[in-house]
């Protein structure tokens, strides 16, 4: 079964204080962008999905680059668009957590989802999104809409998919137990695109690899 989960609406561009030193700027996150963003030893592909799909698109690169500021002390503030909670965070915890992310901004932010869900599982007591859908909602502040493939036609998902695609809508897709490689069981991608005369969607990988595949890029896999 795939679980597929989108925000609702475009989400909008928070405006800082000047008083705030930013070290990122959009273009900065641009750089990497989703591939700044690599899972390793946490199990947290529900948001490292999250991250690396808002990372790809360029108004999720602003909202990164907002997300994220400079302390006095040099240590760096996350801000969760939904949250008005702030976490600070040194290169010490960084260091601490073994993050594995190809962009510090990651890390930084990554670090700060395991000080904000300390059990590593998202917003588990919310029953319309559970855990899954933690990682956008955390991310964009946004309402989020969840679309369960054996409750609507093809043609239905394929229009869902391919219009939050287009227009630039950060989507995920998560799979459940006994899939086939190179897909992962009970994990998490990032739709990036979909072909819909040949019904097929592109996914990503957090891992930054997906099992049996040696073609490039290894981090994308193409599943009908």
């Amino acid at each position: 079964m795939l679980v597929v989960f989108t925000t609702l609406i475009v989400f909008s561009i928070s405006v800082q204080s000047r008083d705030f030193k930013m070290p990122y700027t959009a273009k900065g996150i641009a750089t990497l962008g989703a591939d700044g963003v690599e899972q390793g030893k946490h199990g947290d592909c529900w948001f490292e999905a999250s991250l690396a799909e808002i990372a790809r698109l360029p108004h999720g690169q602003q909202k990164i680059a907002n997300m994220i500021t400079y302390a006095d002390d040099h240590s760096y503030i996350v801000h969760f668009p939904d949250n008005a909670s702030v976490y600070k965070i040194t290169l010490a915890d960084i260091k601490a957590c073994s993050l594995c992310n190809r962009a510090l901004w990651a890390s930084i932010i990554e670090c700060a989802m395991l000080k904000r869900f300390h059990e590593n599982t998202g917003n588990v007591s919310n029953n319309e999104i559970g855990a899954m859908g933690s990682g956008l909602q955390s991310l964009t502040g946004n309402q989020i809409e969840r679309k369960i493939l054996n409750t609507m036609s093809e043609d239905e998902l394929s229009s869902f998919i391919y219009e939050a695609v287009h227009s630039e809508n950060p989507i995920l897709a998560t799979t459940q137990i006994n899939v086939p490689l190179p897909l992962v069981s009970n994990h998490v991608y990032s739709i990036t695109d979909i072909d819909l005369t040949h019904r097929i969607v592109v996914l990503r990988n957090p891992w930054g690899v997906n099992p049996g595949v040696d073609r490039e890029p290894k981090t994308s896999i193409r599943v009908n």
